[in-house]
């Protein structure tokens, strides 16, 4: 057979009827991978992942990986942020999102070597910073925190997050007149904020001001939140200490119900054996 010509190159028909092959699979997986990232982008994340069934390109593992972060599972999510990094996913990113599902997780470690990683080629990106201080904060590191918090606030005026974190650390050195001034200036920006709610309010029953933080406590309860079973849990410690015990039990009974174990155990120990409410709190799950 005579060789085919193509571009001064001889090439034989089968040769390039399997580079034509690989170029037209090369583009049906292309617009797959768009497709699965334009249902990320709309909130679509299990359609995302059903669209890259199969897939394993690094970009294919990354956009996987992102997916099941979002929707919270994140064992699956850093399974495939390590694929990402075997297959030679190149860009930088990787080492930033797994960096904070790390943190989710508690895997404080592995997360700092990652976010270390990211931040040494840019550092003036303000999330960065923010998850830095995140593993400062669990390892009670906190003039350190307090430095990469100022940092990300001041490259992002409006990173509501970095706020609500500096205001816990100020909480956890123990300055509660400090820390209740940062979760007023937090809920002065955003009054509906439920972290800062929650936590300001955990302050206000510290500086022995109950009724102020019943207030609050009142408002929390009433929002759709995750956090109603702790609100509960504390707007009942409120009302033990303003010596209303039945209403202290009411609340800690729905939080019971809505699978607080604190407050099943003050249900079992105060409203029914009588006695006191402990002094001591519990870590809240919305320090940051």
């Amino acid at each position: 057979k005579k060789p085919f010509v193509f571009v001064g190159v001889k090439l034989p028909m089968r040769t390039l009827l399997m580079l034509l092959i690989c170029l037209l699979g090369w583009s049906a997986m292309k617009a797959q991978i768009d497709q699965a990232s334009e249902s990320f982008a709309i909130a679509k994340y299990q359609e995302c992942l059903d669209l890259l069934e199969g897939d394993y390109t690094p970009e294919a593992c990354m956009l996987r990986a992102d997916a099941h972060h979002k929707l919270q599972e994140l064992t699956a999510a850093i399974e495939q942020y390590d694929l990402a990094e075997e297959y030679g996913y190149p860009n930088l990113d990787l080492y930033l999102h797994r960096g904070i599902c790390l943190v989710t997780l508690e895997l404080l470690d592995q997360a700092e070597i990652d976010l270390l990683t990211y931040f040494t080629s840019n550092p003036d990106n303000p999330k960065v910073h923010y998850y830095l201080a995140a593993v400062d904060y669990y390892d009670a590191n906190y003039r350190e925190a307090l430095f990469h918090l100022d940092v990300a606030i001041d490259k992002d005026k409006s990173y509501m997050d970095a706020y609500v974190l500096r205001a816990a650390v100020l909480s956890a050195q123990n300055k509660k007149l400090s820390a209740q001034k940062a979760f007023e200036e937090c809920l002065d920006m955003d009054p509906n904020n439920e972290r800062a709610m929650l936590n300001l309010a955990i302050i206000q029953l510290d500086l022995l001001q109950p009724q102020k933080a019943i207030e609050l406590l009142n408002q929390l309860v009433k929002m759709e939140t995750e956090y109603k079973a702790e609100a509960l849990y504390y707007r009942g410690l409120a009302f033990e200490s303003t010596h209303d015990r039945d209403s202290a039990c009411g609340d800690w009974n729905t939080a019971s119900e809505l699978g607080d174990e604190y407050a099943t155990e003050l249900v079992e120990q105060v409203c029914e054996k009588g006695k006191k409410a402990p002094r001591n709190r519990r870590k809240t799950s919305v320090s940051f």
